[in-house]
């Protein structure tokens, strides 16, 4: 990639009123929100947030056999927030 694309990009991170992705996702993402999930087979499922830093990772509880199993998932496989505007 072309040194003036990432310089690009970093001065439009720096500017005012421009916010982070993570920081937009943040906005959205509290204990106890509702997302989707992509699996590994392409698949998607329904997770309630246990907890989210503001970082590359975030915790959920999936519902699997009627228990609530407490997994830390990269937000790559985030796919949909419920309430979220689309």
């Amino acid at each position: 990639m072309p040194d003036w694309v990432i310089t690009g990009l970093q001065e439009q991170e720096e500017s005012p009123g421009v916010l982070a992705y993570n920081q937009i996702l943040a906005q959205k993402i509290i204990p106890g929100t509702t997302v989707q999930i992509t699996l590994a087979d392409n698949n998607s499922t329904e997770a309630t947030v246990f907890s989210y830093d503001g970082g590359q990772n975030i915790v959920v509880l999936l519902d699997l056999l009627q228990q609530k199993i407490k997994t830390t998932l990269p937000l790559t496989q985030l796919k949909d927030i419920a309430g979220a505007e689309k």
